[in-house]
């Protein structure tokens, strides 16, 4: 019984020596013990350490920071004049973005005009012609403000309408007799606002002396003459003069043939008509009416002449004749 015990005190002893022994071993003690399979897991260990310690770190090369322009991250510039902040006031937009489209600098004070709730004009919104037709019109819509855009509307709808086919041909002569225009002259524009075409069209600047032998191989079907302040203008009581001088053109010798002088359609405009908006716009009027008869048939050129003279405060006289 005793050798039993002794025994059993001999075998715990054993025991813990070796427990000690294996708990002190160090890493090569561990691999020698563990062989491959040990090499193995610490190789893993080590990795995985590594890749957590460098998880939050920034490769330089591939992400560049501010410093590199070649950088595919948004930089901040640190001398910059402005910055981003959540309690500014005021919005900062990019063109195609925000309730309005961006303005140069230049245009950026009136911007601000035309947008502003407390903005003291009012803003004026343009139409053409074929817009206004598609928009169409209302009957209880308000009078035109004004009758020189009244009639300038109405000559673009007339005359916009008009086949190319079924304009007439004009010959404008000076103040000067047998003295035409250049198709870059005020004149030639005045013809083609009215919707008619330049006989003299292609005549250059030395050749606009012409004669009653190159009107009638022209055939124009309109004539329009320009007359100086005696014959058309302020403070003429009478017509007599412009009537005289009508006359006179309609009974040139040559131009019988023409199909202006066999219909009797000549127009008189004073040359002031050009430099002054709302004589040019009446002139319009007076050459449109008589090309285009039926065109411009509720046209009443005395009315429309006296509201446009009336809206820009002119002296009364005699503005224009187109025949009794």
């Amino acid at each position: 019984m005793r050798k039993l015990i002794l025994l059993l005190a001999l075998l715990s002893a054993l025991a813990l020596t070796s427990c000690r022994a294996r708990t002190g071993l160090d890493g090569s003690a561990l691999q020698a013990e563990g062989g491959q399979g040990g090499a193995a897991a610490s190789a893993a260990d080590i990795g995985a350490e590594a890749a957590s310690d460098t998880a939050g770190a920034v490769d330089e090369e591939a992400e560049p920071l501010w410093e590199n322009p070649a950088s595919r991250r948004r930089e901040y510039d640190e001398t910059a004049s402005a910055e981003v902040r959540s309690d500014a006031e005021g919005q900062i937009h990019r063109p195609g973005e925000g309730p309005g489209l961006p303005d140069e600098s230049a245009e950026a004070s009136a911007s601000v005009s035309r947008l502003s709730d407390s903005a003291e004009k009012t803003a004026v919104e343009k139409e053409t012609v074929t817009e206004a037709d598609r928009l169409g019109v209302s009957t209880d819509a308000p009078e035109a403000s004004s009758a020189l855009h009244y009639y300038q509307t109405l000559l673009a709808d007339r005359l916009e309408s008009l086949l190319e086919c079924k304009r007439v041909y004009a010959y404008l002569e000076t103040e000067r007799d047998f003295v035409t225009v250049s198709r870059h002259s005020a004149e030639h524009e005045l013809l083609i606002d009215a919707g008619v075409y330049d006989v003299a069209a292609r005549l250059t600047e030395d050749r606009l002396a012409v004669d009653s032998g190159w009107i009638s191989r022209k055939n124009p079907d309109l004539i329009v003459k320009l007359v100086d302040s005696s014959v058309l203008g302020p403070g003429l009581l009478t017509d007599s003069a412009a009537e005289a001088k009508r006359d006179a053109l309609l009974a040139r010798e040559g131009l019988a043939d023409t199909e202006a002088v066999r219909a009797g359609r000549a127009v008189l405009i004073p040359s002031a008509a050009l430099e002054t908006p709302w004589l040019r716009i009446a002139a319009l009027l007076a050459i449109a009416k008589t090309a285009y008869p039926e065109l411009m048939a509720d046209v009443v050129l005395e009315d429309a002449v006296g509201q446009l003279r009336e809206e820009a405060l002119a002296e009364s006289g005699v503005w224009l004749f187109t025949g009794r």
